[in-house]
């Protein structure tokens, strides 16, 4: 068998401890704890400045780790805030309070759709946008929903499925927006609620999420993505099925963090799970240290992001940053 020094030309280090600083490729054999290690990027979650106010569950969120914008709650909130990279500012907020809200864009030109009020409307077709200051109301969507899906820009955005009355039945609807403008695109199959939502107008993807009449039996796996007319199921599933959770990014880079998860294989339903997609697979990588389900959510690839709010019991104003950095990892035969 070929020696280490015989296939790279170089003796492979042997130290007493892992290096301070870890350089991703490294490799080296640690003497005190007889393991072969490595050095590769690991995603961390670290806590970040205070929310201005307690948000219950289903608040959303977008734009970027550095420059978000977070609006509605449980109940119908119409709390609004913008974060720029170090602290949260409110504004006026929404004219008309939501939870469960479908949102795209960036701080500065957000889009709210649709949303549940509870206890009276549930699912409505209030549409806001926001200018970097005050909300809008703008043309209502075509269809009444809550717990949709929502991706793109102010100029060119789509929200997909969710609930829509009566009651609260399943749709596999898409619809596109386009600066006040709404205009119908491909419908998602099978209907889908409550799932991950990332990407463009034209290259967007549905994460997970459920598609039958109680969440806890009807979890799927299942990613699908749009290129802005229709949607096809991507051969790559997620791991673990779940749905309430955050999720950044585009079809070729993103995070999705936190939700209810089925029990077993997880010790509780909403717990702070993270994966990781780099465009052909999905890994696990640093969970939050709030478990959350439907947290605020902002980012735009799968190394930064930023999540608040959620239902972590107890309630909690914690903001949490997620970062991508070299790390020391054990390299076994398995």
């Amino acid at each position: 068998m070929a020696t280490y020094k015989e296939l790279k030309g170089i003796m492979l280090q042997k130290l007493s401890s892992d290096p301070p600083a870890v350089v991703t490729g490294d490799i080296w054999y640690n003497t005190s704890t007889g393991t072969l290690k490595a050095g590769v990027l690991a995603g961390t979650w670290a806590s970040g400045p205070t929310f201005p106010t307690i948000t219950k569950s289903t608040g959303q969120g977008c734009g970027t780790a550095t420059a978000a914008l977070s609006f509605g709650g449980n109940p119908q909130l119409t709390v609004s805030a913008v974060y720029n990279g170090s602290s949260w500012t409110t504004n006026p907020g929404l004219n008309v309070g939501r939870h469960s809200a479908a949102g795209f864009g960036i701080s500065t030109a957000g889009v709210a759709v649709g949303g549940d009020q509870i206890p009276s409307t549930r699912q409505i077709t209030s549409t806001e946008s926001f200018n970097g200051s005050t909300w809008t109301e703008e043309t209502a969507s075509p269809y009444a929903n809550s717990c949709a899906g929502g991706f793109g820009t102010n100029a060119a955005g789509a929200v997909v499925g969710g609930f829509t009355p009566p009651g609260f039945a399943l749709t596999g609807t898409t619809i596109e927006y386009a600066s006040g403008t709404w205009t119908a695109g491909g419908a998602i199959s099978p209907s889908l609620v409550c799932m991950g939502s990332i990407g463009t107008q034209t290259a967007g993807m549905a994460i997970s999420g459920y598609n039958g009449p109680n969440e806890n039996t009807s979890r799927v796996t299942t990613v699908s993505d749009y290129n802005g007319t229709a949607w096809t199921t991507n051969p790559v599933s997620l791991t673990q099925a779940r749905n309430g959770m955050g999720s950044v990014g585009t079809q070729a880079l993103a995070l999705v963090y936190g939700g209810r998860f089925n029990s077993p294989p997880n010790p509780s339903v909403i717990n702070g799970f993270t994966e990781s997609w780099d465009g052909s697979a999905w890994s696990t990588t640093g969970e939050l240290n709030i478990p959350r389900d439907y947290p605020g959510r902002a980012g735009t690839t799968n190394t930064s992001a930023l999540s608040w709010g959620g239902n972590p019991g107890p309630l909690t104003t914690t903001t949490e940053t997620f970062s991508m950095a070299a790390g020391a990892q054990t390299i076994t035969t398995s």
